[in-house]
């Protein structure tokens, strides 16, 4: 299987990818469609792939957590400061390393302590992936 990164039209490398890079080891793309953000990522078949041939878990879990907390921070009046306190991962079906994943996060509800967003992750238009999640919106200190 190819390692070749194949960014799929609109994407751009994303503001935040840095720092998702440390963490996921590939580079974030996204793009904006009627103020919906969509990411993505190459995964990569010697470094994402477990024994299985699937995309290992760990890296999907990662992934959704780092793309949901950013998703949170680009909306107006983002929170300064927050933090994951609960996370609900549904391995859907199996995830193909070597493809382009797409995410697709949305907000659910905010109140004034906390933020509920969920977030599918997708080969094309095939959902494999579906997270649920709570960020704390944490106080910065006086």
């Amino acid at each position: 299987m190819s390692n070749t990164v194949l960014i799929p039209p609109k994407f751009m490398e994303s503001k935040y990818s840095s720092s998702f890079e440390q963490f996921v080891g590939s580079k974030l793309y996204e793009y904006s469609v009627d103020k919906e953000w969509v990411y993505g990522f190459q995964t990569d078949v010697n470094r994402h792939q477990n024994q299985g041939g699937s995309i290992h878990g760990g890296v999907l879990m990662t992934a959704i957590d780092h793309i949901l907390a950013m998703h949170i921070l680009r909306q107006p009046n983002p929170p300064t400061r927050i933090a994951t306190i609960q996370l609900n991962s549904y391995f859907v079906s199996r995830g193909v390393a070597g493809k382009f994943i797409i995410a697709r996060p949305k907000i659910i509800r905010k109140t004034r302590d906390v933020i509920f967003v969920e977030g599918s992750l997708l080969h094309g238009n095939y959902e494999f992936y579906f997270a649920r999640g709570i960020w704390k919106i944490v106080q910065s200190d006086k």
